[in-house]
């Protein structure tokens, strides 16, 4: 879990409970009124948004004016009709509900404006200062709240921001900084404070995670080691966990991937690299990474397959050479792990293993879901030429032939 800030747009002037919402407070995205711009832009700005809001608003009251005549038509068509009417009068209640619909549009309309008209009148108040309560997030600033004060006030109280993805901690001057006490702090000049989360990876959706990971906050939300599960569409599950940050080479040679992931655990079922011990020529040819890894790619939930990126991986082959292969999903190498040879380089993740065999309990996985540990496949090839390495159940390496079944903990990036 990291301390970390989040953006949802709030107005807590515009009381209401939305379903679905992890405020209570009625929220609108896409539009910020903080101070970035003068007065006088923010001025103009604002009074460009009032209006727009006003036509808006009498657009929908045309649209209830014109719904209302035709509920009149429709009645009057239903007191000189003989017969079956209920089609009419079903069709009147639609009219109805829509109406209610336009209403309920209409008021926010009057909400917002009135919201706008204050901050305008603050704005145009040179004797008052604005401070602008921030939770940033994703993709854009959004204001919480706003508050106008005198020079030499306090910001005055803030109703406690209430996100399902992690804990308020508090408020602090700067994005990402040290949370600071509210009822002390004196405003002299038009102030920015920013709300400080501590949440975890796990609440967070596959779309929301590759955003901030682009956006490049991927280390300010996130800590190696911070874990995600995976629902397979084969019914199992698969526990993944932050390996490092800024590590892998992208295969469009763009940079580096933001952030790669591992299992914490391996797969409950178990495969082989190779259907035989004949022809084994390593990692890029290998049944696991052409077929195996292939088919459980496909098991994986669309949000996240649109995140995963094509990554250089370095793989020893027979006579200790290396290949160079593209990959989506891949297993680990030797390298990866213990940060000897020439197959990459290692994960921060492993970084706390010592000499192989201290502090090396992180390399022992339990089959997911299960507290029975079992081994493990790398991608590194024994120099034997028919073998592969891999993990044991007990933390030891191991050299198994290439049709032996071992579990399978798989990596990507995004």
């Amino acid at each position: 879990m990291k301390k970390t800030i989040i953006y949802i747009l709030l107005f807590v002037l515009l009381a209401g409970t939305i379903t679905g919402s992890v405020f209570t407070y009625k929220w609108y995205q896409n539009e910020k009124y903080i101070q970035e711009n003068s007065s006088i832009e923010q001025v103009a700005d604002l009074k460009e948004q009032i209006q727009i809001l006003i036509n808006d608003k009498n657009e929908l009251i045309v649209q209830v004016t014109n719904l209302q005549n035709e509920i009149k038509d429709k009645l009057d068509i239903i007191a000189n009709k003989d017969g079956d009417i209920s089609d009419l009068k079903d069709y009147i209640s639609k009219l109805q509900e829509n109406i209610e619909n336009l209403n309920l549009q209409i008021a926010e309309k009057d909400n917002k404006i009135k919201y706008y008209q204050e901050l305008l009148e603050a704005y145009q108040d040179s004797d008052k200062l604005i401070v602008s309560f921030i939770i940033p997030g994703i993709e854009i600033d959004n204001v919480y709240d706003v508050h106008v004060v005198n020079e030499g006030e306090t910001p005055g109280e803030v109703v406690t921001p209430d996100y399902d993805k992690g804990t308020f901690l508090g408020w602090s001057l700067e994005p990402y900084g040290e949370v600071i006490s509210l009822s002390t702090l004196q405003i002299n000049e038009n102030t920015n404070i920013y709300a400080v989360f501590d949440y975890a990876l796990e609440a967070f959706t596959w779309t929301e995670i590759n955003t901030i990971a682009n956006n490049g906050l991927a280390e300010t939300y996130f800590d190696v080691g911070d874990k995600k599960t995976i629902a397979l569409s084969n019914g199992e599950n698969a526990t993944v966990a932050i390996m490092g940050f800024n590590h892998d080479d992208l295969t469009d040679e763009s940079g580096k991937a933001k952030i790669t992931f591992g299992m914490v655990d391996i797969l409950p079922t178990q495969y082989a690299m190779e259907d035989s011990i004949a022809n084994v020529t390593g990692w890029e040819d290998s049944k696991m990474r052409n077929e195996t890894l292939t088919t459980i790619y496909t098991y994986l939930p669309s949000d996240l397959k649109d995140t995963i990126k094509q990554v250089d991986k370095v793989s020893s082959i027979e006579g200790n050479s290396q290949v160079t292969t593209s990959d989506l999903l891949w297993l680990f190498s030797w390298t990866e792990i213990y940060g000897t040879g020439v197959e990459g380089s290692q994960y921060e993740y492993f970084s706390v293993i010592e000499n192989w065999t201290e502090n090396n309990e992180i390399l022992i996985k339990n089959i997911n879901g299960t507290n029975t540990p079992a081994d493990w496949w790398l991608r590194s090839m024994s120099v034997t030429g028919y073998k592969y390495k891999g993990i044991t159940s007990t933390a030891g390496t191991s050299a198994p032939y290439a049709n032996t079944e071992y579990g399978v903990s798989f990596g990507f990036c995004i």
